[in-house]
């Protein structure tokens, strides 16, 4: 997955991976993934959008790195007919 650039409007190619294997095998990411905490916001009027906030251990004090936001649009659940 490419990192996107300020004011790069290119669409991203976003796959969800809900695991916790990277706990017990921090290879079990496959390649080219980024490691990053997501949300999931809708507004009644039906706007859907998955939020991302990339985030890495860097360094040889593993200092804890975060990325800038990224959104992308979402499915609607909360209000599927809006």
């Amino acid at each position: 997955m490419k990192e996107p650039s300020p004011g790069d409007t290119t669409p991203v190619d976003v796959r969800l991976r809900r695991t916790t294997d990277w706990r017990n095998d921090p290879t079990a990411a496959p390649p080219g993934t980024v490691d990053a905490v997501a949300m999931e916001v809708e507004h009644q009027s039906g706007c859907a959008l998955a939020v991302f906030m990339p985030f890495a251990w860097q360094g040889p004090a593993q200092e804890f790195v975060v990325g800038d936001l990224m959104a992308v649009p979402s499915e609607r659940r909360a209000w599927p007919d809006a």
